[in-house]
């Protein structure tokens, strides 16, 4: 949907929103991935579920798993909707904002 990178001097900021796709098991999960330039070190996720289309199920998020894939860094949200076991249909949509050291000069972001 939208995909923001900046760079500002030795930081990478990175923002995207996704639709979140539901679980394997259960339409009271949801899950997305997001892939970003790869940081120097672990950098700082932070994420918000939303839908435009709810009447009030929130969703909430129980997994954050940031993987260093080389040459890209993959952020894996998963959500929980806060009602167990009750089940949604709405779509559900995560921002996610990852601020972390830039790689070394001479690599691309």
């Amino acid at each position: 949907m939208t995909r923001s990178i900046i760079r500002i001097e030795g930081s990478l900021i990175c923002a995207e929103t996704l639709k979140m796709e539901i679980g394997d098991c259960a339409r009271h999960l949801r899950q997305v991935e997001f892939r970003f330039p790869a940081f120097d070190g672990r950098p700082v996720v932070t994420a918000t579920i939303y839908s435009p289309d709810s009447n009030g199920t929130i969703f909430a998020i129980w997994s954050v798993v940031v993987n260093d894939l080389g040459d890209q860094t993959q952020v894996a949200i998963s959500a929980q909707n806060v009602q167990i076991g009750d089940p949604s249909d709405f779509t559900y949509y995560c921002d996610v904002i990852v601020i972390g050291k830039a790689p070394i000069t001479g690599q691309t972001a």
